[in-house]
């Protein structure tokens, strides 16, 4: 980090560690998505994720955290970062209250069950999109 912020070529080198540090968190992203798309496909044709695990106000606040920091990447600038940290603490207290229900919970209805992995996903999702918007913040600042 030293080299790269004391030397002639010390902008140019950072800017690319950001960009495979945050190409990195896209990966990341899209394999959890696929593990979502998976899992809903194992469920289909008699039910889908929709129809067992009612998420759709969490997945909502997922694409909206998403689109927030790829519009910041495309500006390269971090000006929505308060908008995905706030998306980031709610998800946060989804996954510890579904994480709770499972837990005092004798036997875990499939359902259940369900949630707690989508929720494990989503949770890493959105702590990577928190993680795209840092890297941003460290161009900036």
């Amino acid at each position: 980090m030293f080299i790269a912020q004391e030397q002639p070529l010390g902008r140019d080198l950072l800017v690319s560690h950001v960009l495979l540090s945050i190409t990195y968190d896209a990966l990341r992203i899209s394999r959890y998505c696929r593990e979502i798309a998976a899992i809903d496909s194992m469920l289909a044709p008699t039910s889908g994720l929709y129809k067992l695990v009612d998420l759709s106000h969490t997945f909502k606040k997922v694409v909206e955290a998403v689109e927030a920091a790829l519009h910041d990447l495309e500006e390269f600038n971090p000006r929505r970062k308060n908008l995905v940290a706030e998306v980031d603490r709610y998800i946060d207290e989804v996954y510890k209250n579904t994480l709770l229900e499972v837990a005092s919970s004798d036997i875990v209805r499939r359902e259940l069950a369900l949630k707690a992995l989508l929720m494990r996903h989503i949770e890493r999702i959105v702590d990577h999109i928190q993680y795209i918007e840092q890297h941003l913040e460290k161009l900036v600042g």
